[in-house]
């Protein structure tokens, strides 16, 4: 498990593919780092009733690189530096949602 900077941080970690703001773990560029997601819906929404045929798709989730956490302003590549082998766990497990 990721440790967090601050409470927000945290409940941002677990709320990965839900509707919302979540934090996810991620090795983007050749080097590691949180994204803030957004997503207008969960994850498991059934979004083809939402689809009209000849009008562009709909973002699922927009995806945003962070430097600092949101809430508490802490920066974030030290806490990714002090725990290396959890947050590369974490970014495997997770990476199934940054391509959806």
């Amino acid at each position: 498990m990721l440790k967090a900077c601050c409470e927000w941080f945290s409940n941002a970690l677990s709320s990965a593919g839900e509707k919302g703001y979540a934090v996810l773990p991620s090795h983007r560029h050749g080097r590691r780092m949180f994204l803030l997601q957004s997503r207008p819906f969960d994850r498991t929404a059934d979004l083809s009733k939402l689809s009209v045929p000849g009008q562009p798709g709909m973002a699922v989730a927009i995806m945003v690189p962070l430097d600092f956490c949101p809430r508490c302003g802490r920066q974030l590549l030290p806490l990714v530096n002090e725990q290396t082998e959890a947050f590369d766990a974490e970014a495997i497990r997770l990476s199934p949602l940054l391509t959806e």
